[in-house]
């Protein structure tokens, strides 16, 4: 007779289970719904097993009858429990939705098993109970153990490899667990009088629930509302149940701005009042951040359902915003995704809704977008500029090419700005103006910066630039490479590699680089940068946010003047006095000034009548090759214009 003290004990640590999943802030996702399966499963098991050895001491027919009704229960939970616990391994392996090699495995277990413990209403190969009321187990009982032992470790160990380049404690823990939990198993099958399993199984699934089932994993940091896991999750479980949903994205008109202006942290906290209001209103479950100034909301309903809850958000936002103790006043845009559109799958749903949102420009002065699958191709065609870069940064398809800049006062080629072009044998020549903007999305201008300077290093040095009368050369470095801490350190490196003079390079940054959140690593790297003898231009001045302490108070040597000032300022008065007090001031400034995009005599006369120091465009030369460039520049190439 086994003793059901452990049985009793295994019942209580699954209702404290159970209390712990159900107080802690966790998202319901399928894997903790699952997981919850296997252990109420459990639960269910022990108190068979406890009904089975209380019906046994009563010593009768009748009461042998529900005991054998109670053990089949018993077995038929715990080969549940099982497949549950490896459905469940597959789903935390990133699934989400079980392919069908794991759906056949599990169900192959469970189909073997039930007709192992079917077999007992005809047989003796299971378990039973003799003439005398004792209960015995067979063969095929341990054979079953076995598999039920092997279907729980190898779903904890698949678990434990997927974890080991990601969390090598979260790993260790598990096989620690298996090695705890496989001879508790041994123990309760082949040590009669000793029933641990349950208990055990108990003890595991706490263990796994308090190392593996994070619920800061699915709840946003700056926001305290439900994450984008939690939201692709709960996409999964409506899609698996059929179950159609309408889903607006809220972005907003001045996100680029705002984030340009202040740190991530200081505009979540201005948010928060409204993700407690949405939070409230719409339900916990049903309101989800997924990036800052992101959310999305799932709706139950007809249109008009989705019409009204757009009003109410933006009434929300009819008062200005407060953030860094500035008021704003913010424009929620809203892209909607209707539950007839059908999508491929809701990885493509996710990008696409997530894609535009992130594109403003999508909205074309409107605040509602409808997104389609059309707007897939878009993404398509995002992802495929990526992939061909990334090729083309992996077999030497990037090429520079350098636009010579014409010094005014010596009537030569001086200096000369590197541009870069991407070569793909599938797509060709690709614009820059539409890669750079989604490299600097994905992080990838780091790597293309990186490959630039190299090459611009190599082509000073291989032509001896110096004996060509090119006293410099003008690299681009972008946002996302100026916040890097301590990359000052990689860019003079590339100098000194190559021993290129730090005077011969002439940074570039844009005016719109401006971002609060790394003011402090742009600072950094611009002194250092400085300090070793490098120069900074300002590119694209006159389109983005700068001020006159802005150029006062960082170390720009040379000031480029956008093309747009230029245009304008040949056919529009107040235009051009913009220009002539723009450039009078930056000469005040002790700047060197260079005029972009000069493509006729006209405007080349009008700016030498201003006193600019450098013209650049096509009327002298558009960006050209190495070789090109260098015969351009030689003593038989400088006619001077």
């Amino acid at each position: 007779m086994y003793s059901i003290s452990f049985d009793v004990a295994g019942l209580v640590l699954g209702g404290v289970n159970l209390a712990m999943m159900t107080m802690r802030k966790v998202y319901p996702t399928r894997k903790n719904r699952v997981f919850e399966i296997c252990v109420v499963l459990n639960m269910v098991s022990a108190l068979c097993n406890v009904i089975t050895s209380l019906a046994i001491s009563f010593n009768n027919e009748l009461m042998m009858s529900f005991a054998f009704l109670s053990s089949f229960v018993h077995f038929f939970s715990i080969f549940v429990m099982a497949a549950s616990f490896y459905i469940a391994s597959c789903i935390r392996l990133g699934s989400r939705s079980v392919d069908k090699r794991d759906a056949i495995i599990s169900a192959i277990y469970l189909v073997i098993n039930v007709l192992l413990l079917c077999s007992c209403f005809f047989t003796r190969f299971y378990f039973y109970f003799d003439d005398s009321f004792v209960y015995h187990t067979s063969f095929l009982y341990y054979l079953s153990l076995l598999l039920m032992v092997g279907m729980m470790v190898y779903s904890m160990m698949r678990v434990s490899k997927d974890l080991r380049g990601k969390d090598t404690f979260k790993s260790v823990c598990l096989v620690v667990y298996v090695l705890v939990y496989v001879p508790l198993c041994l123990v309760n099958g082949f040590v009669k009088g000793l029933n641990v399993f349950h208990f055990g199984t108990a003890v595991l699934y706490i263990l796994i629930y308090i190392v593996l089932n994070n619920p800061e994993d699915y709840v946003s940091g700056s926001y305290g509302c439900f994450n984008d896991m939690a939201f692709k999750d709960s996409l999964y479980y409506h899609s698996n149940l059929n179950k159609r949903m309408h889903v607006i994205g809220i972005s907003f008109a001045e996100t680029d701005f705002i984030r340009s202006t202040y740190p991530d942290l200081e505009i979540a906290q201005s948010f928060k009042s409204f993700v407690e209001f949405a939070s409230a209103r719409f339900g916990r479950f049903n309101f989800y951040t997924i990036g800052i100034n992101q959310f999305v909301l799932e709706l139950k309903g007809n249109n008009s359902l989705i019409e009204s809850t757009m009003t109410e958000i933006k009434n929300y936002f009819v008062k200005p915003l407060s953030i860094g103790g500035v008021d704003f006043v913010v424009s929620p845009l809203f892209a909607v995704v209707e539950d007839n559109e059908k999508f491929d799958s809701i990885d493509n749903m996710y990008e696409v809704l997530t894609y535009c949102m992130s594109h403003t420009d999508l909205f074309k002065q409107r605040n509602v977008l409808r997104v389609t699958t059309e707007h897939m191709s878009m993404l398509s065609h995002e992802q495929e500029l990526v992939l061909s870069v990334t090729r083309a940064l992996k077999s030497g398809g990037v090429k520079v090419y350098y636009q010579p800049i014409y010094n005014v006062g010596k009537g030569i080629y001086t200096t000369c700005e590197a541009l870069v072009r991407v070569f793909d044998e599938g797509l060709g020549f690709i614009p820059p103006d539409q890669f750079i903007p989604i490299l600097e999305r994905n992080g990838l201008i780091v790597e293309l910066g990186d490959v630039i300077l190299d090459q611009v290093c190599q082509d000073f040095v291989n032509y001896d630039f110096r004996s060509l009368g090119i006293e410099r050369v003008e690299v681009n470095l972008s946002g996302a490479q100026v916040m890097v801490p301590g990359i000052y350190k990689k860019l003079l490196g590339t100098l000194r590699k190559y021993n290129v003079p730090s005077d011969a390079i002439v940074f570039e940054i844009t005016e719109s680089y401006n971002n609060k959140s790394g003011e402090g690593y742009f600072l950094d790297n611009i002194s250092k940068l400085t300090v070793n003898g490098v120069k900074l231009a300002l590119d694209d001045f006159g389109t983005g946010y700068s001020t006159l302490i802005y150029l006062i108070e960082l170390p720009f040597e040379i000031i480029k003047i956008d093309k747009s000032l230029l245009n304008n300022a040949m056919s529009d008065v107040k235009s051009m006095v913009l220009l002539r007090n723009t450039v009078k001031m930056l000469s005040d400034l002790n700047k060197k000034i260079v005029v972009e995009g000069v493509e006729t005599s006209e405007e080349a006369k009008l700016l030498k009548g201003l006193g600019v120091d450098f013209f650049q465009g096509y009327l002298y030369s558009k960006a050209i090759c190495v070789t090109d460039f260098v015969e351009f520049v030689s003593p038989q190439g400088r006619s001077g214009k």
